[in-house]
């Protein structure tokens, strides 16, 4: 049950695109590497890119979206789905960030991660990866399963934060308004719907 109430919430995000400044990263989510140990980009975790809309210096609305890989083609393909044609991307250094907007025709602009800036730049982007990371760890305990569908409820409940006193009412709006899915399963660490007949 827990599982449709998710997939209704990803239902109701993929109908909203972001525009005007978005401010653009990727992090990992899963705990600790193990085995190899490795770190950064030669992780194992789940690779999630984010996109966080900023208006006078505050954060609107959000998408989180786990990701293959970080590459531009990766970038590309939840852009195309997630951002309006109006959308300026703030990024950092990353140059697939670069291709995405060239290809897209998209308005771009760099802060370096090293910059003096990038801390004040780049605040709201870092509080809502720390704050997505703390709700999956505190709410779900890290578990690797429906990973995605966290993701999309997390989204949902910041996209509407402004809505607490109909927060409910919405949720069984967008519930009603659903497609029917009967029955949730993982599979090649994507979200996939099967229906039994």
């Amino acid at each position: 049950m827990l599982n449709k109430l998710r997939k209704a919430m990803a239902d109701r995000n993929g109908l909203y695109k972001l525009g005007g400044n978005v401010q653009v990263d990727e992090f990992f989510l899963g705990g600790e590497s193990h085995g190899e140990g490795r770190r950064g980009k030669g992780t194992k975790q789940t690779n999630v890119l984010i996109g966080v809309s900023i208006s006078n210096g505050a954060p609107t609305h959000c998408f989180m979206e786990v990701i293959k890989d970080t590459t531009a083609k990766s970038f590309k393909d939840v852009f195309v789905r997630r951002l309006d044609s109006d959308t300026k991307l703030i990024s950092d250094g990353n140059p697939s960030y670069g291709v995405c907007a060239r290809d897209l025709g998209l308005a771009h602009s760099i802060t370096l991660s090293k910059d003096e800036q990038a801390h004040v730049t780049f605040k709201w982007l870092n509080i809502l990866i720390g704050n997505c990371k703390k709700f999956i760890d505190g709410t779900y305990h890290g578990r690797e399963e429906h990973k995605q569908l966290y993701l999309e409820e997390f989204a949902y409940r910041f996209n509407r934060r402004h809505f607490e006193m109909s927060l409910v009412e919405r949720l069984l709006n967008t519930c009603v308004f659903a497609s029917p899915h009967p029955l949730l399963r993982e599979s090649d660490s994507k979200v996939a719907l099967a229906y039994e007949t």
